[in-house]
C-alpha cells in the first residue's frame, strides 16, 4: 500500500490551478447572467475596463432557509469589497494580482467565497471584471466546543457582530469554560481604521475559579500595526501588546495532575500541580520586503517579556518536597529586553486546490522554499535577567503533487546565557497530501520535537485529546520530547441542504518521552465526519469517534469530539512572536 501510495504522489503532476467546485461554478453563471457578459476564456494582456461587485445573501435559494432571515444579516459594503481589489480600471489584466486579490478576500473574517470571474469587454482587446463574494452570517455565536472522554473539555462562546455598519469590523463577547476556570471577556477588531490598512484589535477578560466564582486573574491584547498585505507591500510595521495572570494549572483529562516526590526517609508526598503566573510580552518591529515571486523581507525591532512565577502556598509539605516542587515544577522567572534583527527569503508561488483542508471551497498554499536567520541579544545591564545571545533559524519547502502537496519545514531556537542559563530546542515536520485518489485524498504528517536545554523549565509537550492523538485523556502524555505521526483519509465533500459533507478514517500514533531511548508508541484509531457551512465559516466542523489501541490505555472504550477546524494544521514557518503565547486572535 505505501509503495503504491509513493507511486502515485511521484507520478503526479503539478496542476497550476483548481477547478471551481459546483457551488462556486453556480454563483459565477448567476453571476454572469445577472449583468448578461460571457465567459472570457483569454484574459492575458487584455485592458480593465470596468468593474463589477456582485455579492450573495447569505442565505439564496440553494440554502433550504427562508430568505426572509436575510434581513438580520449586514453584508459587507461596495467600497469594503472594492479597497480590497489589488487590480484597477485601465490596467492590463494580470493573472497574479487576480489570485492575490482572491486570497486576500478569502482571508477576512467576514468572507466565505471570493472568486474573480473574467469576462468579455466591449471590444476584444478589453476585459471585464467581476468580483463575486459571499458574507457568512454576521450576526452570531461563535462556538468551539471539546468534548471527549472526561466529559466536556472546553467550552468557548463569542456571541458578536462581526460586521458592523458593513465594514467588517468586529464586536463581542468571549466566554470560556474548561474544567477548573471560566473566563468572561469582551473584544473589538478594526480591520480598516478610518479607511487606512492600519489594523487594531483590542480584547481583555477576566478569569474566575468554576468552583468558588473568585477571580483568579486576567488577560488582555492590544495590536497596532500596518499589515503586509500584499506581495508588492513594500514595508510592514506595528506593536503588540499582551498580558495574562493566572493560576496556571497541569491537568490530565479534568482530573488536575500531581508533583509526586518521596523525601529523603518519609513517604511520596502529592503536590498539587498549580501555581502562579504573571506574564507581560511586548513587541514593536519594523519589515521592508523586496521581489515579487522571490521575496526578501528584513525584519528589525524589539521585544519585551516577562515571565514571573511563585508556587502556591506548599506548608503542607516537606521543606525538601516544596524545594523540589519549585526547582523541577515551578517555571523560571525571567525577563527579557530584546532587540531583534530578521531576514527571510521566500518564494511568492501559490498552489490552488479543493477539498484538502476545507471542504469544497477553493484554498491556497505557498510553493517553493521559505528560509529565515532571527538574531536577538539581551543584557543585565539593561533589566535583562540574562546576558544572552539567542538566535532562530528555519528552513522549509513546499512542492505541488498534481492535487495535492508536500510540505516540510525544520527549525531550531538557541539562548546562549551567561551561567550556563541556555536554552535549545528544536523540530522537524512534514505533511503528504496525495492527489485525490478515489473519493478522496490521503493525508501522512508527522511532528517531531526536542528540547536540549530548558533553564526556563518551560512546560512539556503533551499528547491526546482531539488533536494528534485522539481516543486518550487530554493531555494524558506529557514530556520534554515529542513524536507524532497521524495517517488519515478524508473524502471529497458531498451537497447536503447547502452544507459541504464529508468522511475521515485516521490512525494516530505518538509519545512524550523525557528521552526518546524512553520513546513507547501509542496508538489510536477512528473515524471522523468533516461539515463546513459557507454561511457559517469557513472553518470545518469536525466530528471524530477514536480508540485507543493500547492494551492498558485508561480509556478502553475511546472518546468522541466535537470541535473546529482539522486535529493538525499544515506545518508552517514562521518567526512566533513573544505575544502569540498568550493571546489569540
Amino acid at each position: 500500500m505505501l509503495t503504491l501510495l509513493v507511486a502515485v504522489l511521484v507520478a503526479a503532476r503539478p496542476a497550476r490551478a483548481a477547478e471551481r467546485s459546483e457551488l462556486e461554478k453556480s454563483v459565477a453563471a448567476e453571476a454572469l447572467a445577472h449583468f448578461g457578459w460571457e465567459n472570457e476564456p483569454e484574459p492575458a494582456g487584455k485592458e480593465i475596463e470596468s468593474i463589477e461587485v456582485y455579492t450573495l445573501d447569505v442565505f439564496d435559494e440553494r440554502d433550504p432557509v427562508p430568505q426572509f432571515v436575510n434581513v438580520l444579516h449586514v453584508t459587507s459594503r461596495d467600497y469594503v469589497i472594492r479597497r480590497e481589489l489589488l487590480f484597477e480600471v485601465g490596467q492590463p489584466w494580470s493573472l497574479q494580482r487576480t489570485e492575490e486579490t482572491e486570497r486576500n478576500l478569502r482571508a477576512t473574517r467576514q468572507i466565505s467565497l471570493a472568486n474573480v470571474v473574467v469576462a468579455r469587454g466591449s471590444t476584444p482587446d478589453k476585459v471585464r471584471l467581476l468580483v463575486i463574494v459571499k458574507d457568512v452570517w454576521s450576526l452570531r455565536l461563535n462556538s468551539n466546543i471539546g468534548f471527549g472522554g472526561d466529559g466536556l473539555e472546553y467550552l468557548l462562546l463569542n456571541p458578536a457582530e462581526e460586521n458592523l455598519a458593513g465594514t467588517q469590523s468586529s464586536i463581542g463577547l468571549l466566554y470560556l469554560l474548561d474544567p477548573f476556570r471560566q473566563t468572561f471577556g469582551a473584544r473589538y477588531i478594526q480591520p480598516r481604521l478610518g479607511g487606512t490598512r492600519y489594523y487594531v484589535a483590542a480584547q481583555a477578560a477576566i478569569i474566575t475559579n468554576r468552583q468558588t466564582g473568585a477571580v483568579e486573574g486576567s488577560s488582555g491584547t492590544f495590536i497596532f500595526e500596518w499589515p503586509q498585505f500584499s506581495l508588492r507591500t513594500p514595508f510592514s510595521y506595528g506593536t503588540r501588546a499582551a498580558w495574562l495572570t493566572e493560576t496556571t494549572r497541569r491537568s490530565i483529562g479534568t482530573e488536575l495532575r500531581t508533583f509526586d516526590y518521596r523525601p529523603t526517609g518519609g513517604q511520596i508526598e502529592s503536590v498539587p500541580w498549580l501555581y502562579y503566573s504573571n506574564r507581560l510580552a511586548a513587541e514593536y518591529f519594523g519589515l521592508f520586503s523586496r521581489g515579487l515571486l522571490r521575496k526578501l523581507d528584513f525584519t528589525f525591532g524589539i521585544e519585551v517579556d516577562q515571565r514571573l512565577y511563585r508556587s502556591a502556598d506548599l506548608w503542607a509539605f516537606s521543606t525538601e518536597t516544596r524545594a523540589a516542587f519549585e526547582n523541577q515544577a515551578l517555571p523560571v522567572s525571567d525577563t527579557r529586553l530584546s532587540p531583534f534583527a530578521q531576514v527571510r527569503v521566500y518564494e511568492g508561488r501559490y498552489h490552488r486546490v479543493l477539498d484538502l483542508e476545507l471542504l469544497g471551497l477553493q484554498e491556497d498554499f505557498r510553493l517553493g522554499y521559505d528560509v529565515l536567520a532571527r538574531g536577538f541579544v539581551a543584557a543585565e545591564r539593561l533589566g535583562s535577567s540574562r546576558d544572552l545571545v539567542g538566535a532562530l533559524v528555519g528552513v522549509g519547502y513546499t512542492w505541488a503533487l498534481g492535487t495535492g502537496l508536500v510540505r516540510f519545514g525544520a527549525d531550531s531556537r538557541t539562548v546562549v546565557a551567561n551561567q550556563n542559563r541556555n536554552d535549545a530546542s528544536a523540530s522537524l515536520a512534514g505533511r503528504i497530501v496525495s492527489p485525490l485518489i478515489g473519493p478522496g485524498r490521503i493525508h501522512v504528517d508527522a511532528d517531531l520535537a526536542a528540547r536540549f536545554e530548558n533553564y526556563l523549565n518551560l512546560a512539556p509537550y503533551s499528547l491526546g485529546g482531539n488533536g494528534r492523538l485522539r481516543g486518550y485523556r487530554f493531555n494524558q502524555f506529557q514530556g520534554n520530547n515529542l513524536f507524532a505521526a497521524n495517517v488519515e483519509y478524508r473524502s471529497r465533500s458531498v451537497d447536503l441542504l447547502s452544507a459541504q459533507v464529508g468522511m475521515a478514517a485516521f490512525y494516530d500514533v505518538g509519545d512524550t518521552p523525557d528521552e526518546f531511548s524512553a520513546l513507547q508508541l501509542h496508538q489510536g484509531l477512528g473515524v471522523g465526519l468533516r461539515i463546513l457551512f459557507p454561511q457559517a465559516d469557513r472553518a470545518v466542523v469536525r466530528l471524530d469517534y477514536g480508540v485507543p489501541l493500547d492494551t492498558n490505555a485508561e480509556n478502553r472504550g475511546g472518546a468522541f469530539y466535537v470541535t473546529f477546524g482539522q486535529a493538525f494544521g499544515l506545518p508552517g514557518l514562521g518567526t512566533p512572536s513573544v505575544t502569540s503565547a498568550i493571546s489569540a486572535f
